[in-house]
């Protein structure tokens, strides 16, 4: 599908209240303000897309999905399976009936089967992933629509809903209120992280640009790996001046690395032209937002 040069952008996103889906929503307001935005929420139900299916010059900045989460206390595998496929039938149906000619869609980095989680617990979620990222990309070749999932690992950015339980906003909140930064884990655990900002504008930019001769992409968004304590260094270091006031008790064993590939991530970066902020810049924008709302 072409872009009608007449239209302004529309984009829908869905489970628009999400950290992450907040931050696609700031850049667009701050960089593409003649652009619509269409939020869809639990206030209206994920089904409230088909009311978007004439509109020209549609992309879809699509968050909703079952959380990994699930499956450990709230809802069996058959129940997850079965909330999964419902939502991505109606969003099968929307990209087949509706004018998109672009859209983005989140995978996990638990699709690698890295953590012991990932290959117990979480394996219907990573196995549900891959076979999306499957379907997708089938539908949206078949319909030209220009597609981009990033295969998240873990994330930072302000507009988090449940900051106690990331490890970065966590140990930011226990700084600013206790004074100290205590790990809980008994590894010290490698991650990698994409930056919530950098990723909103690199797909967006992705998106909405004709200079990318790949339609379908698929990468690891990954701008850091750090450790466990190194990531509480920084934030002692930030709050408390004295990245001494780390503690933990790590007895050096099942250490994990949840970490993925950036060189196509860093590929993209370079055609668009995107910059990263060093890690301690981020870290700052973070521990902003949650002593505004935190604290």
């Amino acid at each position: 599908m072409e872009k009608n040069k007449n239209n302004k952008l529309n984009f829908i996103v869905t489970g628009s209240n999400g950290w992450i889906s907040q931050n696609f929503i700031s850049y667009i307001k701050t960089n593409l303000p003649e652009a619509n935005i269409f939020e869809i929420n639990r206030e209206n139900g994920l089904s409230s897309i088909n009311e978007y299916s004439n509109l020209e010059n549609v992309f879809l900045i699509h968050n909703v999905f079952t959380r990994a989460e699930y499956l450990i206390n709230k809802i069996s595998k058959f129940e997850f399976l079965k909330k999964s496929e419902e939502q991505f039938k109606i969003i099968e149906r929307f990209l087949t009936n509706s004018n998109t000619i672009g859209c983005y869609y989140p995978s996990s980095g638990s699709i690698y089967k890295l953590r012991e989680k990932d290959k117990t617990v979480y394996k219907p979620y990573s196995d549900q992933k891959l076979l999306e990222e499957k379907s997708y990309s089938e539908i949206c070749e078949k319909n030209n629509i220009k597609l981009i999932i990033p295969r998240i690992f873990s994330s930072v950015g302000p507009y988090m809903n449940n900051p106690t339980k990331f490890p970065i906003s966590s140990f930011i909140l226990e700084s600013l209120n206790d004074g100290k930064v205590t790990i809980q884990s008994k590894s010290n655990n490698v991650y990698s992280f994409c930056f919530l900002p950098t990723l909103s504008e690199l797909v967006i930019n992705y998106l909405i640009k004709d200079n990318i001769s790949d339609n379908r992409i698929i990468l690891d968004p990954v701008d850091y790996n750090f450790s466990l304590l190194e990531i509480a260094e920084s934030v002692a270091e930030l709050n408390l001046n004295n990245k001494l006031k780390v503690s933990h008790q790590f007895d050096n064993s099942d250490i994990e690395k949840y970490v993925g590939d950036s060189t196509n991530y860093e590929n993209l970066k370079n055609q668009l032209s995107i910059k990263t902020l060093n890690f301690k810049d981020q870290l700052i924008i973070v521990n902003e937002y949650l002593k505004k709302y935190y604290i």
